[in-house]
Order: structure tokens, then C-alpha cells, then sequence
């Protein structure tokens, strides 16, 4: 029991920690985007993840992460930096990792979809009187975007702690 419930809360902090903050990045990077069209397509391929079942999502990480004909084996043997293929999958030293990385690819696209809706909220006229002031667009992003968003930030943050034991 002991084992189980620190691997379950170690994974939730873990996973805390490095993936909530993945969408309000990614929400700042596309609203910096100029073209819409782009923009559109970006995240609409960040979301598709989000509709796929954990259950097909669990089998396409499989065959990216298999050591006989997986994705990321291939690439890296091509790029010459492994000559054996890596046992990812039965190999305990990468569990973390893949399971912080496939949820952190899954949950980005509807994750920042929140964010960017959160974002068009945010006065124009704050950027104005910002760019105004001198401020450039980083300055924009980190004194009137984040305060912006930070009751969804906040209002979503509290959601994902009660979901803490969910692994």
C-alpha cells in the first residue's frame, strides 16, 4: 500500500508541477501568433490528442515507444545515437517520463483552448495603454496577460488539486 500511494502521489505532483503550466504557455505563444490560419491549424493539432480515448492513446504510445520497429527507436538509430533499441516500455527508470510526457501531449490542446478563450477577455485597452507606456510584447504578456487570466489559472488549478489522487 505504502509503495502504491507514494508512486500515485509522486506521479500527481509530478505531473502537477510540470504539466499545468504547459497550456498557459502554449495559450501565450499562440495568442502571439499573427496568423490566424496558422494558428487555427497549430491548435487544432494540439487538441485532436484530447478526443482520442486513453485507450488508443495508450496503443499509439506503444508503437511509438516499441524497441522492434517503434517510432522513437527508429528515429534514433537513423540519427546514429543508439545502436540496440531501447526497451522503454519494460525498462521501470522511464515510467515517469512517459507517462508525465503522453499526458502532458494529451491534456496541451484543451488545456490552452481554455486559456486562449480566457485571453480574449482581457481588455484591448490595457494592451493600448501598455504598449503605450513602452512595454514590448513580452512585458504585454507577463504584466497584462497573465494577470488577465489569473482567475481561470487559479479557478483551474484548484480543479486539478481535487483531482490529485485520479493516476
Amino acid at each position: 500500500f505504502k509503495n502504491v500511494m507514494m508512486n500515485t502521489i509522486c506521479l500527481n505532483v509530478l505531473e502537477l508541477v510540470i504539466t499545468f503550466p504547459i497550456p498557459i504557455l502554449f495559450a501565450l505563444l499562440l495568442n502571439e501568433l499573427r496568423s490566424s490560419k496558422f494558428r487555427r491549424v497549430v491548435q487544432t493539432c494540439t487538441y485532436f490528442p484530447y478526443f482520442i480515448s486513453w485507450v488508443v492513446y495508450g496503443g499509439i504510445v506503444l508503437a511509438f515507444l516499441s524497441s522492434d520497429g517503434g517510432f522513437i527507436n527508429n528515429i534514433l538509430s537513423q540519427l546514429g545515437l543508439i545502436d540496440n533499441s531501447i526497451t522503454f516500455m519494460s525498462n521501470p527508470d522511464y515510467f515517469y517520463a512517459i507517462v508525465i510526457v503522453s499526458s502532458a501531449i494529451k491534456g496541451t490542446g484543451w488545456g490552452s483552448v481554455i486559456y486562449v478563450a480566457a485571453i480574449t477577455g482581457v481588455d484591448p485597452q490595457i494592451y493600448e495603454a501598455a504598449r503605450i507606456d513602452g512595454a514590448g510584447r513580452w512585458k504585454q504578456s507577463l504584466h497584462v496577460t497573465l494577470p488577465g487570466i489569473s482567475s481561470t489559472i487559479i479557478i483551474l488549478l484548484i480543479l486539478r488539486m481535487g483531482s490529485v489522487m485520479s493516476v
